[in-house]
């Protein structure tokens, strides 16, 4: 159920059952209220996207493996493995500059260092992670997502993300799995459930190689 309480193009909730249906509804929305901007791509190549800002998504179940109709990832051995290989594990692979993986246990462990804080204080706020650092504003692509916040309340493990950018049309639906799985992993380390999984993005928006998706 989208809930829009925007203010010129300001402001969304996305409440989803799973990634899946976060990932239509949050398509819709930007089909509907998205405005057209002009972004700079490496070399200052203009590249057309339609965009909304400050857009919540809230997914109560971050585990089902509901497939996304508007994704090109329709196979569950494909996600695993990008999960583990950008989000869960801490070696970079030839050809990237960093992961979220490398970025949250290099050089030290927050993702350890989160699960032995909440064991110690299940009703901690500060099992926060931070991924990057000020030198990434002097990088041609710093890491979209910046924060990775985890709260357990009544014995279930919620995460909040918090994206600078997030291309909703190739990358939103892999990333909520993705950072599922991280949350899975943290909720079995301190001993409790899995809850919900948040997910606030400053820019949500499509490229336009990826309209096709918003009709």
């Amino acid at each position: 159920m989208m809930d829009i309480y925007n203010d010129h193009g300001i402001g969304y909730l996305v409440n989803a059952h799973s990634a899946a249906d976060a990932h239509v509804q949050a398509l819709k929305l930007i089909a509907e209220e998205g405005h057209e901007v002009t972004v700079l791509e490496e070399g200052n190549r203009p590249v057309k996207t339609k965009e909304i800002l400050f857009c919540n998504i809230l997914i109560r179940n971050p585990l089902d493996k509901t497939h996304s109709p508007k994704s090109d990832w329709t196979s569950e051995a494909a996600l695993e493995e990008y999960a583990n290989k950008e989000i869960l594990g801490k070696i970079i692979p030839e050809g990237f500059t960093y992961t979220y993986g490398n970025e949250m246990q290099e050089p030290i462990d927050q993702v350890a260092r989160v699960i032995e804080m909440l064991k110690a204080d299940h009703s901690s706020r500060k099992a926060t992670m931070r991924i990057g650092s000020p030198k990434r504003l002097f990088e041609q692509d710093p890491p979209c997502c910046v924060i990775v916040d985890s709260k357990e309340r009544q014995n279930r493990l919620n995460m909040f993300l918090v994206f600078r950018s997030h291309d909703y049309g190739s990358a939103l639906y892999q990333n909520l799995r993705a950072f599922g799985m991280l949350q899975a992993g943290i909720a079995q380390g301190v001993g409790v459930a899995v809850g919900s999984l948040g997910c606030t993005s400053y820019s949500a928006h499509v490229y336009e190689r990826d309209w096709e998706k918003l009709k």
